[in-house]
């Protein structure tokens, strides 16, 4: 499923990038419920200086290991938890 979005801008969005080449992505993440990190990779494309191309590639999940997700947890409010803990 690809998606396109296009700007309401009345000057044009300078990307860097030549129009109609993919640049791809990678996004990262981990939720608020501590149990995995989630990474999705797509390729974007500026068809023009208005409209963004967005053709998702795939994403994976790799769930943390229990003991990291205790000591993940143990520093949520409302425990104190310090930088090195961190």
């Amino acid at each position: 499923m690809d998606i396109t979005q296009r700007t309401d801008s009345a000057e044009p969005v300078p990307t860097g990038f030549p129009a109609g080449r993919p640049l791809r992505v990678v996004g990262m993440l981990s939720g608020t419920s501590c149990d995995a990190v989630d990474a999705a990779v797509a390729d974007l494309a500026f068809a023009d200086d208005a409209t963004v191309s967005l053709h998702p590639l795939g994403m994976h999940s790799e769930p943390y290991p229990a003991p990291l997700r205790a000591a993940l947890a143990a520093c949520l409010p409302p425990a104190a938890a310090d930088a090195a803990a961190l």
